[in-house]
C-alpha cells in the first residue's frame, strides 16, 4: 500500500518444498461416485483420477493470531504476499500473535491443501512429500472496513467473524470503531 496501513497483523511465512507425491481428484461428471457404501470399502469410489505432483516450492502465509479461517485465508494471502515487496512503513507493534513458529510449520500444510482444494474443487485425497523451512515473521498491513480488515492495497478482506478478538485488535492499535460494524460482527461487545 502506498500509505501506511491502520494496523499490522503478524503472519508466519513458511517455505514449503514439495518433493513429490500426488492428489486424487473426483470426476465431476461421474454419475455414480460410490460403488459400495463408503464404510464397507473406502477404495470403491468411482471416477477418481490420480494427478502426479511435480516438485516445486511455495511460500505459505499462516496467521499468527487467532483466526477461524487460518488455512483458507492463508491460501488466498500466500500468492499476494509472494508477489509483493516490503514497504518501508514503520511498524509500531504487531497485535494478536498467539501461534508459535512450530505450530506455523504444521499449519502451513493446511494452507497448502486449502490452495490445492481451491484449484481442484473435486479434491478427494492429498498424498504429498513435503519439507518446510524455519518460518519468518512478517508484519502485514490491514485497514478496517465495514465487513472486516482489508489487506492494505488490495480488495482482500478478512471478515470480523473469522477473528476471535477483532474489537480488541482494533482497540489495541488505537482504532476506535465509530461504526457498529466491528461490534456487530464480534458479538455486540460493549
Amino acid at each position: 500500500s502506498p500509505e501506511a496501513p491502520a494496523l499490522h497483523l503478524p503472519f508466519w511465512l513458511v517455505d514449503i518444498s514439495v518433493k513429490g507425491g500426488g492428489i486424487l481428484v473426483r470426476d465431476e461428471n461421474c454419475p455414480a461416485r460410490i460403488e459400495f457404501p463408503r464404510e464397507l470399502d473406502t477404495s470403491a469410489e468411482r471416477g477418481l483420477e490420480f494427478v502426479e505432483t511435480k516438485p516445486c516450492s511455495t511460500t505459505a502465509a499462516v496467521p499468527a493470531f487467532a483466526c477461524d479461517r487460518a488455512a483458507g485465508f492463508g491460501s488466498l494471502l500466500s500468492p499476494i504476499l509472494g508477489s509483493m515487496e516490503g514497504r518501508p512503513h514503520q511498524v509500531r507493534f504487531l497485535a494478536g500473535g498467539v501461534m508459535s513458529g512450530r505450530e506455523a510449520r504444521e499449519t502451513a500444510h493446511a494452507v497448502l491443501i486449502a490452495g490445492l482444494r481451491r484449484d481442484n474443487p473435486g479434491l478427494a485425497r492429498v498424498d504429498l512429500v513435503t519439507e518446510t523451512s524455519a518460518p519468518s515473521l512478517a508484519a502485514v498491513g490491514f485497514d478496517p472496513v465495514e465487513r472486516g480488515l482489508r489487506l492494505a492495497g488490495t480488495r482482500l478482506v478478512l471478515p470480523y467473524t473469522a477473528l476471535a478478538d477483532a474489537r480488541a485488535l482494533l482497540c489495541f492499535s488505537g482504532h476506535r470503531t465509530r461504526s457498529s460494524a466491528a461490534d456487530f460482527f464480534t458479538g455486540h461487545l460493549p
